[in-house]
């Protein structure tokens, strides 16, 4: 490791500068049992599972196993999970498949993930959007006032983030639940977030999305629960998945995900909150984004009086991967601006979400922050 007033890198033993990775919510590095899964497949297992010769029957004896193993992580039976390409495909399908032909409207908060968010600005006449607290918490008297002024006549489709991808805020899904299902509706979730943090119960949940991209599979594999009894019109046609979401169904990295949730280890929320207690402390005039009950990985944190992306950039030449928030958004954080910041905070807000990281890579981490942001609020009281 070398210091100096300016700049800090830490070296592995052969002079290689070393990678520290806290965008863990963006994406996950495929685990070594991942990818061997995957390897097999495509050597061994390769043929269409529709197929009826033998390579067929072999590629659709993995799509069975691995779809069970992922009924049982969730406590769901194997014809109620649909293999998708992703999360927002799967929250397309839960939210378009179920409104498609029904006069029904979609109830939604306004920190959803942007697959949700678009969705609801495509159809603004079909769409109700609950808005949130401080803490990012859905205003659930809204959410039951709005059920019960559309109980006598409909069966809305009420979908909310269980977790949310940029400040942590896990809503209350229980009580969510007991409204939706009080009022006739249905409940959608994407729990994209919340899956690899810690089991989850999904009774008296409809319907739940995940992508396995979060968890240590590759991107391009997703799911959607489906609950028996919920009827859904397709938005890719063809045979496959109960004819609820055609394409030959892509077996390696179903088989790549099944083995990531066997590899699966939750976070503890340990290391994430020494991280959080030592910013706070060395860096005045900074604060914790979002509810103190959130995803044991996550950290939203502002800075204020610098810019988030300025500091993510210097981060990075110093081999700390962090983010400004959703990598789909490209655009002012809508979620930050729903619990209310203000524009300079969101432009100060960064979120560090954590893996497989250790105290010493914290004190390096924070040794960094501190540097960087006491050069940027020198440059910004200077006018630079």
């Amino acid at each position: 490791e070398t210091k100096s007033n300016f700049i800090r890198f830490r070296y592995t033993s052969r002079g290689i500068q070393t990678v520290i990775y806290l965008d863990n919510a963006a994406t996950t590095k495929p685990k070594q049992a991942v990818i061997d899964a995957i390897n097999k497949c495509l050597i061994e297992t390769w043929g269409n599972p529709s197929s009826l010769h033998t390579l067929g029957r072999d590629a659709k004896k993995v799509v069975d196993e691995n779809r069970k193993i992922v009924a049982d992580f969730i406590g769901a039976k194997p014809e109620e999970i649909i293999f998708t390409s992703g999360a927002c495909e799967a929250n397309s399908l839960a939210i378009c498949g179920y409104l498609n032909g029904r006069h029904e409207l979609l109830v939604t908060t306004s920190i959803e993930h942007k697959s949700i968010i678009n969705i609801a600005n495509a159809y603004p006449a079909k769409s109700i959007v609950i808005q949130v607290n401080k803490d990012g918490l859905g205003d659930l008297y809204q959410l039951e006032r709005t059920l019960k002024s559309l109980s006598f006549f409909s069966k809305p489709l009420v979908s909310i983030q269980y977790a949310n991808n940029e400040i942590g805020t896990i809503q209350d899904m229980q009580s969510i639940s007991e409204i939706v299902h009080h009022y006739r509706g249905v409940l959608h979730t994407d729990a994209t977030q919340i899956i690899p943090d810690r089991e989850i119960d999904i009774r008296g949940i409809d319907m739940l999305s995940f992508s396995g991209q979060k968890l240590g599979a590759p991107k391009g594999i997703g799911v959607l629960y489906v609950r028996d009894g919920i009827e859904l019109s397709p938005i890719i046609y063809g045979s496959q998945e109960q004819s609820r979401r055609g394409g030959t169904e892509n077996v390696p990295y179903i088989a790549g995900l099944g083995a990531a949730i066997n590899e699966l280890e939750y976070n503890k929320g340990s290391i994430r909150d020494y991280f959080i207690r030592k910013v706070l402390k060395e860096i005045d005039d900074t604060y914790l984004v979002g509810n103190a009950y959130r995803l044991k990985n996550n950290a939203s944190i502002c800075f204020r009086g610098i810019s988030g992306e300025l500091l993510l950039l210097m981060l990075n030449e110093r081999g700390i991967y962090a983010s400004s928030g959703s990598a789909c958004n490209h655009e002012p954080s809508h979620v930050l601006k729903a619990i209310g910041l203000s524009d300079d905070d969101i432009a100060s807000t960064v979120r560090f979400t954590f893996g497989d990281q250790t105290k010493d890579d914290v004190d390096f981490v924070v040794d960094n922050i501190v540097e960087i942001v006491g050069i940027l609020r020198k440059f910004n009281k200077a006018g630079v």
